[in-house]
């Protein structure tokens, strides 16, 4: 009998490969377990006893460290830089039998809402942070953390005494797997030897580098150094330059550092730039001209910012005699030059998108093809897919069709410029000859008529999604301004008017129209779905608004889009409107790719999908394929095993390359931002506290900046935190700070490298 006890209490590992092992640890997964131990426990990851944990660790900017929780696993750094690595991870997961447990979907990828503002904005629900830990998560103190970084797996042990009431603490045992074998920092030259100081500060120590590791870096130079030794409490980690990121004096070294160090790669290999300009004459075929439909004659235009260089979306409005409208949307037909299996497919698809960070880009496909093939320039013959809609007067697709197509865009529009016209048209009566005022910039009467009817239409769109119960959570983003040399000059909320309105509900109406067909063709595709709130997520909204003498009314348990949008409406022009939205948004669940439809809660669509953008996201240009292999070969060839292999592959990856490349967005926002206030520090702001947590208050100025004033920065009494309402109270004057409030800041300090912002509140 003790003999049987004894071998229950031993750790039983399964029959599995050490490649295994690996792919299990990439995941979060504890090699040590099987499923019936799984299913034995409560807390995931036990091992060596029950106060043994294994898991990844986070390390914050404060240097301090966290053994991350299981909803908490996405602020781990993405592990995997291809496609192909991915999907075998993948593959090897789903098939192990280790991994089957309880029916959980553990290597599910979530992403953001459509409209993704969110940010850091969980700290208007409670007092937590991510700086400060999950409660699931085990605290491990800055002594610990000598040789370690950020993503390493490692076993802690778990202490009796608690870092506070939410958070263990856990004291390191053994370091099972290294999260990192490169890092990207600046050089540091000493001499004879060097540091690269990491442009991440969660990896906590610099990297030494001896003068035979140099290669050609000099003082100042972005780099990327190769682990060699990884540190301990006695030495530093030791590495050797292996590329030069950027020169010193390059302006956009910052923003390139960051790019690399979240595992983008900012050049094509020779492999794909050779494939790409062996096709970069090329011309339109007279076979490919008979197999497609000429649009050439029509008014067809592309609206863009007006530093876009890639166009992959043109669109035409025509008012039908029966009082309909003929919605035209042309895109780029990517498909045609970017074959399936070539290298510029294969790259591509790792890069899984595009990146867009204030003056620099990352794109997906090399300039030979987003800039000029594939790009509807004006006044060039260009290969698209074309989506025509039929449109009654309640927004309802009556027809449409699908097809091949080529056009010759007549105008390169900007938003400015169509809302220049568009507010022309609203403002101006027209003359007797039909004519508008000469205001009107240099569009011809023809042309203002044309644009007319896209803005009757767009108003027919906006009328309709407002009565389905879409939600529009219009969260201004900040749009920054770079000089010469790098350095941040001004800092306002991004522009949107009605003329971005005019192309977003084209393009919506035609990713819905597109998703529609396949659908009930029941074909392998990938779709854009986004589920339902959970009922707990609304509670905590629920009590949060509450709190603040907002109503959410209806069934919590069966949330409905137009329940959200009705309470945003409420609140609108209100000093709430932008708190408010934003802890909406963050309680939103994350929209993803998947290969079966699920429909769209935040647009309130049953079926939805990403047709518009194949220059700049794979899953679009994967659409595109279906659709090509649909026209030209035959529904039969869609429902091929591998294409249904493919979609379901293509989603997955798609969507963890896009939940980090809007990490990589943000965290490049947060530190030009920051960078723009270290010149501003000492000057007063009107501003709005944002947010209340018990370590400090969050205000927000110029409606994009959001800074801290911490409670022990506060003069003349201390504060604590009243949750329930959302305000910190001085103990001795009773004095109350609550979120919305109005107040004058002073900037205290700001700091580039650490992206945070100090604020000191001014008594008036």
């Amino acid at each position: 009998m003790a003999k049987k006890t004894s071998k229950k209490k031993r750790i039983k590992v399964e029959k599995v490969d050490k490649r295994n092992e690996q792919n299990l640890e990439k995941f979060g997964i504890n090699k040590f377990e099987t499923v019936k131990e799984k299913k034995e426990k409560k807390n995931r990851g036990k091992t060596k006893g029950k106060n043994t944990v294994v898991g990844k660790i986070r390390v914050n900017k404060k240097g301090f460290g966290f053994l991350i929780s299981e909803n908490q696993k996405e602020n781990i750094s993405r592990k995997y830089k291809t496609y192909e690595e991915f999907i075998t991870d993948i593959e090897t997961y789903e098939e192990s039998d280790v991994l089957r447990q309880d029916d959980r979907e553990e290597n599910s990828l979530p992403e953001s809402s459509e409209s993704d503002n969110s940010g850091d904005n969980g700290k208007n629900l409670s007092d937590k942070k991510n700086d400060i830990g999950d409660r699931d998560d085990i605290f491990i103190g800055k002594d610990q953390l000598s040789g370690i970084m950020d993503g390493d797996t490692i076993a802690v042990k778990v202490e009796k005494k608690k870092y506070s009431e939410n958070l263990k603490r856990g004291k390191i045992v053994k370091v099972l797997q290294r999260g990192h074998q490169t890092v990207v920092g600046t050089f540091v030259d000493n001499g004879n030897f060097a540091f690269v100081i990491p442009v991440k500060k969660e990896f906590v120590q610099d990297i030494y580098v001896n003068k035979k590791n140099f290669g050609t870096a000099v003082d100042g130079d972005m780099v990327s150094v190769e682990i060699l030794r990884y540190g301990n409490r006695l030495e530093k980690a030791e590495g050797r330059v292996i590329d030069i990121i950027a020169k010193n004096d390059d302006p956009a070294r910052d923003i390139k550092a960051l790019i690399v160090s979240s595992g983008r790669e900012l050049f094509f290999q020779n492999k794909v730039k050779r494939e790409v300009n062996a096709i970069k004459d090329f011309e339109i075929t007279h076979e490919e001209f008979a197999k497609r439909r000429d649009l050439r004659e029509k008014y067809i235009v592309t609206i863009d910012g007006a530093d876009s260089k890639d166009f992959d979306d043109a669109v035409s409005v025509e008012k039908m005699k029966n009082g309909n409208y003929l919605l035209g949307v042309h895109i780029a037909d990517v498909s045609y030059f970017v074959k399936s299996g070539t290298y510029v497919d294969q790259e591509a698809r790792n890069r899984a998108n595009s990146v867009y960070l204030i003056d620099q880009v990352v794109p997906m496909l090399p300039e030979v093809l987003s800039n000029n093939l594939c790009s509807l320039v004006p006044k060039e013959d260009r290969l698209t897919i074309s989506c025509d809609m039929e449109i009654d007067e309640k927004g309802r697709v009556l027809n449409h069709k699908i097809y091949e197509s080529v056009i010759n865009s007549k105008r390169r529009c900007t938003y400015d410029e169509i809302f220049e016209v568009i507010s022309s048209i609203e403002k101006t009566a027209e003359t007797e000859n039909g004519e508008v005022e000469k205001e009107v910039l240099d569009f011809t009467p023809f042309e203002v008529d044309r644009i007319r009817e896209m803005l009757d239409l767009t108003k027919v769109l906006i009328r309709a999604r407002d009565k389905r119960g879409s939600i529009d959570f219009d969260n201004p983003e900040a749009e920054i301004k770079l000089d010469s040399f790098g350095v941040p000059t001004a800092v306002f909320p991004r522009n949107r008017n009605i003329a971005h309105q005019l192309i977003e509900e084209f393009m919506l109406k035609a990713n819905e129209t597109v998703a529609e067909q396949f659908f009930w063709l029941n074909t392998p595709f990938v779709y854009r779905n986004h589920p339902k709130p959970n009922a707990e997520k609304m509670a905590e909204i629920k009590e949060f608004i509450g709190g603040l003498g907002i109503e959410l009314r209806g069934d919590l348990t069966d949330v409905k889009p137009y329940m959200i949008r009705d309470t945003l409406n409420e609140i609108k022009n209100t000093k709430y409107q932008f708190i408010v939205s934003k802890a909406m948004l963050k309680s939103m669940e994350k929209a993803v790719y998947e290969s079966h439809c699920s429909g769209h809660f935040g647009l309130a669509l049953e079926r939805y999908c990403h047709f518009t953008s194949p220059i700049r996201r794979y899953p679009d240009l994967m659409v595109h394929r279906i659709i090509r292999m649909f026209i030209e070969e035959g529904i039969e060839k869609v429902f091929d095993r591998e294409v249904k292999k493919t979609c379901e592959g293509i989603s997955k990856w798609s969507s963890e390359v896009e939940r980090d490349t809007l990490e990589l967005e943000r965290e490049v926002d947060k530190m030009k931002i920051a960078q723009f206030m270290e010149n501003n520090i000492g000057k007063q702001y009107d501003g709005i506290v944002s947010g209340v947590t018990s370590y400090g208050i969050h205000v927000e100025i110029e409606k994009c900046i959001e800074g801290m004033v911490r409670l022990s920065d506060l003069r003349g009494d201390f504060y604590v935190l009243d949750r329930e309402k959302h305000r910190v109270v001085g103990n001795n004057t009773g004095k109350v700070i609550s979120l919305g409030d109005k107040v004058k800041i002073e900037v205290l300090n700001a700091s580039k490298e650490s992206k945070e912002i100090d604020f000191m509140l001014i008594e008036e």
